[in-house]
């Protein structure tokens, strides 16, 4: 498998009737939760500087690049999950 390209949504789980578009509704589709409130603050940031050219690395140093630049994105609600 190439991890250097996102799966596509209807892409299919080997031994099962579900595809990846089935476990990303079930697993992530609550973006209150502090975890992933972060991970979509970053992609619409990414999505507004047009810089989401790259996989998003867990853990890395900085969230984003943009024209070299390297970006670290934070979040915060008054209402959490």
């Amino acid at each position: 498998m190439n991890n250097d390209k996102p799966l596509k949504s209807e892409t299919p789980i080997l031994g099962t009737d579900q595809t990846i578009l089935d476990f990303w509704q079930w697993g992530f589709s609550k973006i209150l939760t502090n975890n992933l409130r972060g991970i979509f603050a970053e992609f619409l940031i990414g999505t507004a500087l047009g810089c989401l050219n790259q996989l998003r690395v867990e853990w890395d140093a900085y969230d984003l690049v943009y024209k070299g630049m390297k970006i670290e994105v934070k979040s915060s609600a008054y209402i959490q999950a």
